[in-house]
């Protein structure tokens, strides 16, 4: 039996219950960790909302390393080039590379010893979700993402809970991260592995036959995938850094706080993409041209559709959300709802067709994409950000601009490949 086979006969669901599954699930879990910036400020004020909001950025690139953009690749190979135990345990050193990569940064913008150790401990959470992934490539390759899903809502329940309680007790941000992150890893490798253990997938690192030469492979192979994923989310999060780093912590609160809800934009963009790789994978192998096309159209279609719907309740709804869920302060601030959303969706899509140059294996020419992302986004924000009357509204049209420019450049390298698809033979 192959090690991408389960030991216990699975039933696989459909595409459509797997992706009600997942970005229930998903949803779920990005919910529950955004309320935090919501009890934040609640709790401990704009201040301390602000170093939250630090936090995410920091440890935004160190995830993509822990991550390693190796998702899209693992759930494209239909044809098992790799093990699912190779996959577990290269991305273990990725998430001690992450680690190691969080600590660097934290050197290079000079934060003190307090912000330091909260943002090492948020690592922590972001490294779990590393972990998690590679699982749920595999659930996601067996058709049984409804346990990505249920996972999901464990750790982002286990993880609220606990950083909440916490923080009411002590008020201390390093303890209740820290707190929060203990929980994260004991779903990671308690609870999450008692689900996959049912199915007797719960495979330890360091196994005999994959860990050398196959973990080098598939590192060697992704790496031009994790270096543009860590340029794509350096493009959308460097303006954020140098807001916080020009204009002071509040500032970046409050920036924050109208923009964590727009993760829900991003999270179902992500969520209602990653279901459709195999097939699309698929029907780009056998060279269907016009299935290819339509599929990706059609989710193209939606996601407009969705930020259509999005954009209009936020109009109308937006001010009074934000004011019940931050008080009376945020109130001159919620103008920029908006703007964040169409920042947000422009992220996003920036990501999803990056996944879709990864499963049409156009790798190391994505890094042009990169460099155009991430080299107009430093330009801009030295440009806009630091001596503007409005930063954070300056903040939000550098990323719009930046993931414009990414956008249309893997535009460009995914219509060269799709027009050299040769017909398919009926």
């Amino acid at each position: 039996m192959s090690d991408n086979t389960p030991t216990k006969e699975l039933k696989r669901n459909s595409e459509a219950v797997n992706s009600m599954y997942y970005t229930i699930g998903g949803m779920v879990y990005y919910f529950l960790i955004w309320i935090l910036s919501v009890l934040i400020v609640r709790i401990s004020g704009y201040e301390a909302a602000g170093i939250f909001a630090v936090c995410m950025s920091i440890t935004s690139s160190p995830a993509v390393v822990a991550l390693y953009n190796m998702r899209p690749f693992q759930v494209s190979d239909i044809h098992g080039e790799y093990s699912n135990k190779t996959y577990i345990n290269t991305r273990f050193l990725c998430t001690a590379a992450s680690m190691i990569f969080c600590l660097v940064l934290i050197l290079i913008y000079g934060y003190d010893f307090h912000k330091a150790s909260i943002i090492i401990a948020y690592m922590i959470v972001k490294a779990c979700e590393g972990l998690a992934d590679a699982y749920y490539g595999i659930e996601q390759m067996w058709g049984r993402m409804d346990l990505s899903g249920i996972s999901y809502c464990i750790r982002g329940f286990a993880c609220c809970v606990a950083f909440t309680i916490t923080l009411i007790l002590t008020d201390d941000m390093f303890i209740s991260m820290l707190v929060m992150a203990i929980a994260s890893l004991c779903c990671v490798f308690g609870v999450d592995g008692t689900l996959r253990k049912k199915y007797e997938y719960q495979y330890q690192p360091w196994q005999k036959g994959h860990v050398g030469k196959p973990a080098l492979n598939l590192l060697a192979i992704c790496t031009p995938l994790c270096i543009v994923g860590v340029l794509n989310n350096f493009t959308y999060t460097v303006p954020k850094i140098y807001l916080e780093s020009f204009h002071g912590s509040e500032i970046m609160g409050l920036y924050s706080s109208v923009a964590s809800p727009t993760v829900v934009v991003q999270l179902v963009a992500q969520t209602l993409f990653y279901p459709q790789i195999p097939e699309l994978t698929k029907l780009y192998e056998e060279n269907d041209k016009k299935a290819y096309i339509t599929k990706l159209g059609k989710f193209f279609m939606l996601a407009f559709i969705l930020l259509f719907i999005t954009l209009v309740g936020a109009s109308f709804l937006g001010e009074p959300v934000l004011v019940f869920l931050y008080g009376e302060e945020i109130r001159p601030y919620t103008y920029l709802f908006v703007s964040v959303i169409i920042a947000s969706f422009t992220s996003a899509i920036s990501g999803v067709l990056s996944c879709v140059c990864t499963l049409m294996r156009i790798i190391i020419p994505q890094s042009i994409a990169g460099v155009i992302g991430i080299v107009s986004s430093i330009a801009l924000s030295y440009g806009m950000i630091q001596n503007a009357d409005n930063p954070m509204m300056a903040t939000m049209l550098v990323i719009i601009i930046a993931t414009v420019f990414y956008s249309l450049a893997e535009m460009v390298l995914i219509s060269i490949k799709v027009m050299k698809m040769a017909p398919k033979e009926v």
